[in-house]
């Protein structure tokens, strides 16, 4: 399951996010918990409680920047993806000192948002665990705790039933 924080202090912003990430989940079939904040010291509190894959940031909030929040957060975690919202892009190049993984223009359109969370979607899945064959059909992962025998003849892989696969090596 992906994780994902949402920090905005406009409730507008936060609830168009987080029914992008709701309608991103549906059409994908993928499982993700969404915890929305907003205020800086709420997610703060939360991300020492909890850990998160994605962090949706606001720039312009009261009190902390989310560049400064940010900072802050990579204190004591720097594996989580960072993805600042502003309305400005002023703040585009200073984002990037606390290894921002992207910068969202406000508002958020879901053909330049899901593309992002797909390519972060892929990268979460690939160190989660499994083995994943490259097929002429597309890719198929296979769990390791589900993986029970895997043999390569010839340059295919047998599964159950002799159905084969065969790979270009």
């Amino acid at each position: 399951m992906l994780k994902i924080a949402i920090c905005d202090d406009d409730i507008n912003d936060l609830a168009h996010i987080s029914n992008l990430i709701g309608k991103y989940q549906s059409e994908k079939n993928f499982q993700i918990r969404c915890d929305a904040f907003s205020n800086i010291v709420e997610l703060l509190d939360s991300m020492h409680k909890h850990t998160y894959d994605i962090l949706f940031l606001d720039i312009l909030m009261p009190g902390l920047t989310g560049v400064q929040a940010a900072h802050e957060v990579r204190r004591f975690d720097n594996e989580v993806k960072i993805i600042f919202l502003s309305s400005s892009p002023e703040f585009a190049v200073e984002s990037y000192t606390v290894g921002a993984y992207y910068y969202f223009i406000k508002p958020a359109a879901e053909e330049k948002l899901f593309p992002i969370i797909d390519k972060l979607v892929y990268n979460y899945e690939i160190s989660d665990g499994a083995l994943y064959i490259k097929l002429s059909s597309g890719i198929m992962r296979i769990p390791f705790n589900k993986l029970e025998f895997l043999e390569v003849m010839y340059k295919r892989l047998q599964r159950e039933r002799n159905t084969w696969f065969t790979f270009g090596f």
